[in-house]
């Protein structure tokens, strides 16, 4: 049986109403294209515009591998929002900009699914966002019929559960500010994306966590507030499901009944953000009312972040996990990587420090052995704590604890994250290790004097208000190079192998399990692949895919996320046949064959 395409949208989609051979705002608008082989009317909807749903009747019976085209533009981003009738939420499909050279007009024609089409329709929705406005478009629609072999082959490759390695975790805070969460049905995109994937975990972050004391700002003052109701769609999304534990009991029993074990994050370092997104997200009453709690530099400098060393912040995150656990999620995730620091030099620090070693912590760098030690107890004691109340409130029901953790046993001892600890006291499941590294880059300028042995409070002031850049730095660099302490010395791996190796050595001595992230969000299908083969050949036998929100729309990309749990089959994988660019000749009448309408000239 031949492929079927469904390439003059604008004819076929009703209600025709909803859509014009003019370019005009809230209607979906007709532009007749032409390829070698394809030709038909497309569908745009310009980045402000917001037409109503149309829907695409093809009356096909069995089972399809559905393909899309996708035009960007002129190197433009678009988006568009597709759905079958029985879904519960919209899927979201963006192009591969990065495949478009200059001057250069294709169609990306890219697999989206596969579905059983009997008695299905096409929805096909605008694309909505509070922050990053995108045209959607939509150039055709490809059904390609699957032979019994192939629909045997996709539904038993779905029952696999050795394929199940990846912990899959959602950014909601940017996801809200992504799509449109405001309709109900749209969390649950949440969970739809990765049901076709090797996903054995999805992490989502909650704002159960928040007691009803976010966005205190007036909606009028939102960051994101401008003629296009962004303020309306961010707002509405938050602070409809902030405290609707029912609902969250919904969004997980959803994910269960589908095959996915669903844990909940928070941001255990939830304060701090900088302009614009302060104020918004994570600026609440407990932070603005109780200064006293906040983390103080060795100066005397009060931070934005709020201090562990003080059990009543403790309580504060340890009671909005117990909130959580009552979702009935199979775990809770506290995401140790977005948000630090978790501890400075408080007054219960410096005195628990002084009656340990007999000396003030503040004359000592952040690595320094002693520090690391004290940190280390205080944050070992939050985890018991947690463990012990998630304890108490699923008795018969144990909530996992899942860590997301910063990129090395030795990074993350800096912080304060005894993970040895951790795991041989139970009191962590599992763990996920992104590729974050946080340290304190200091100079000659700051100590007493040649020794390296103590800060100069004085001098670093000075220094610190000297510096061209901030003291302590963090983000992606120098991956897979030991660093520098402050005393010159090279600590942590010098290798993907020797990272991993020693987290391996974790799992096989406590039980626990390792997972380990592959970043960038975007990269190459090949590179994906590579980088997903390295991890499995250093040892380690699962992956973490952080913003997996963010990966799913790029369908080209996801055809090979989805799809990394599949070690022994990984090296003969690839993208042919479920990605090709297709050039445009004639757009809207106008020739693109030779002589290109572009800026003019």
């Amino acid at each position: 049986m031949n492929e079927i395409i469904f390439s003059d949208l604008a004819q076929l989609c009703k209600p025709s109403s909803n859509i014009s051979d003019k370019r005009i705002i809230n209607k979906w608008c007709s532009y007749e294209y032409e390829t070698d082989e394809i030709f038909g009317s497309m569908l745009i909807a310009p980045m402000y515009s917001k037409p109503q749903d149309i829907t695409l009747y093809p009356e096909l019976n069995g089972w399809y591998k559905i393909y899309v085209g996708l035009f960007g533009g002129y190197r433009r981003n678009c988006m568009i929002d597709l759905k079958l009738s029985d879904d519960k939420a919209f899927r979201h499909l963006g192009n591969s900009i990065t495949e478009i050279q200059y001057g250069e007009h294709f169609i990306e024609d890219v697999f989206w699914r596969c579905a059983d089409m009997t008695g299905q329709n096409v929805i096909i929705g605008k694309h909505l966002s509070a922050a990053c406005m995108m045209d959607s478009t939509l150039s055709w629609i490809r059904f390609v019929p699957m032979t019994d072999e192939e629909i045997e082959d996709y539904l038993n490759d779905k029952k696999r559960k050795d394929v199940k390695r990846l912990y899959t975790t959602n950014d909601m805070q940017c996801m809200l500010v992504a799509y449109d969460m405001s309709d109900e049905n749209q969390w649950f995109n949440v969970i739809d994306e990765v049901l076709d994937s090797d996903a054995e975990w999805m992490s989502f972050e909650s704002f159960l966590c928040y007691k009803g004391d976010i966005l205190e700002t007036s909606l009028e003052d939102f960051a994101f507030a401008d003629d296009y109701e962004k303020k309306g769609v961010v707002y509405k999304g938050i602070k409809s499901k902030q405290n609707d534990i029912e609902f969250y009991k919904q969004l997980v029993n959803y994910g269960q009944e589908n095959g996915l074990n669903i844990a909940i994050s928070l941001r255990v370092c939830m304060w701090g953000m900088e302009y614009p997104y302060d104020r918004v997200y994570f600026d609440g009453s407990f932070m603005h009312n109780n200064p006293q709690f906040r983390c103080v530099d060795r100066d005397g400098d009060i931070t934005d972040y709020m201090s562990f060393a003080y059990k009543e912040v403790q309580d504060y995150v340890i009671d909005m996990f117990v909130k959580i656990a009552q979702t009935g999620c199979n775990a809770v995730q506290p995401i140790f990587t977005r948000g630090w620091p978790y501890i400075l030099f408080e007054e219960p620090f410096i005195k628990r420090f002084t009656e340990k070693y007999g000396e003030d912590p503040r004359t000592l760098p952040l690595d320094d052995e002693r520090i690391i030690t004290v940190k280390c107890e205080i944050m070992t004691e939050f985890m018991r704590r947690l463990r012990n109340c998630l304890d108490e409130v699923r008795k018969e029901n144990r909530v996992e604890i899942h860590a997301k953790v910063l990129f090395s046993v030795y990074d993350n001892k800096v912080v304060g994250i005894d993970l040895e600890s951790w795991a041989k006291e139970g009191l962590v499941d599992r763990i996920v290790s992104d590729e974050r590294r946080i340290r304190e880059v200091l100079n000659d300028s700051v100590w007493e004097d040649d020794s390296h042995n103590k800060i100069d409070i004085n001098k670093y002031t000075k220094f610190a208000r000297k510096s061209s850049e901030p003291i302590i730095r963090y983000d992606y660099d120098y991956i897979f190079k030991p660093l520098e302490d402050s005393k010159g010395i090279l600590k942590g791996p010098s290798s993907q192998e020797e990272r991993i190796s020693e987290f391996m050595l974790l799992e096989r001595k406590y039980g626990i399990i390792v997972y380990i992230e592959i970043m960038p969000r975007e990269m190459d299908t090949e590179e994906i692949k590579n980088k997903a083969k390295e991890i499995y050949n250093c040892g380690c036998e699962h992956i973490g895919l952080w913003d997996t929100y963010s990966r799913v729309v790029r369908k080209r990309e996801w055809t090979m996320w989805r799809r990394i749990g599949h070690k022994n089959e990984l090296e003969s994988f690839n993208d042919n046949g479920m990605f090709k660019k297709v050039r445009l000749l004639k757009l809207g009448g106008k020739n693109l064959r030779s002589y290109e309408g572009m800026w003019s000239g």
